[in-house]
């Protein structure tokens, strides 16, 4: 399932301009500040051979902030919005409860208020979708002389598509322990001029990911991993998450 979450800052909420970890451990922390399905999600996951799927990701945050170019920090001191999306149906539970209770999320010693919490329905079939964090897709090669260099690939590379499906497969396998019975998968641009590039710092490392528009086809198996799960690398660090949008012609 796909949620929205709202929340009102009564005070203001100063971030590092990258902030995704910081996110990421305010969401788990409002999603089961138990532990128990949170350390699932950040800690366990599905695997296939050496890789480890979260099958969950997250928005940027959404809202009115103050940039401080010197500090380079985010003050958001209104509303802010958040969408959080799981593969898993174990989440509705939690969710529903958070929701009925107000649970607040937790920047640091700051409780944010929730005052809206909505399930998004996405129907699984081919749409424009509209990311609301970037789409990254990487490859780890090897230079010459030995050391290893990260690539990132652009929607208008030929590999970007086809590596975006190999890991919805994989991430299939993980969960069923065998790859999809229709296996197809396509994303592409949805015009020429509706992307741009974001680099984001995340533990030291660079990560370069993509914002706009685009258009996914295939079988409705693929494209529901691709809606809840996220589209692309790092799903569960706050990338790939997107809302379908029925407005566009495809």
């Amino acid at each position: 399932m796909k949620y929205g979450l709202r929340f009102r800052c009564e005070q203001p909420i100063v971030l590092p301009v990258n902030y995704n970890k910081i996110l990421q451990a305010a969401l788990l922390w409002w999603i089961d500040s138990s532990g128990e399905f949170s350390g699932f999600l950040h800690d366990v996951g599905y695997s296939v051979e050496k890789r480890k799927y979260k099958l969950f990701t997250f928005s940027n945050i959404k809202g009115n902030y103050i940039y401080n170019a010197q500090n380079k920090t985010l003050t958001f001191d209104d509303e802010i919005f958040i969408v959080l999306s799981f593969y898993n149906d174990d989440s509705h539970g939690c969710i529903l409860e958070n929701a009925a209770a107000g649970k607040p999320i937790r920047f640091g010693r700051s409780f944010v208020p929730l005052i809206g919490c909505f399930a998004a329905e996405e129907e699984y079939r081919p749409c424009a979708v509209d990311t609301v964090s970037p789409i990254t897709v990487h490859s780890t090669l090897e230079k010459p002389d030995g050391k290893r260099l990260t690539h990132f690939y652009e929607p208008d590379d030929r590999d970007f598509s086809k590596l975006i499906r190999s890991n919805l497969i994989h991430k299939t396998e993980a969960v069923y322990g065998q790859k999809p019975g229709d296996d197809s998968f396509s994303i592409r641009p949805y015009n020429s001029r509706g992307t741009r590039r974001i680099t984001t710092r995340y533990n030291g490392m660079i990560i370069k990911g993509w914002q706009g528009r685009f258009i996914i086809d295939g079988s409705p198996e693929m494209i529901k991993m691709a809606l809840l799960s996220g589209i692309g690398d790092k799903n569960s660090i706050g990338f790939g998450c997107v809302l379908q949008n029925n407005r566009c012609q495809i």
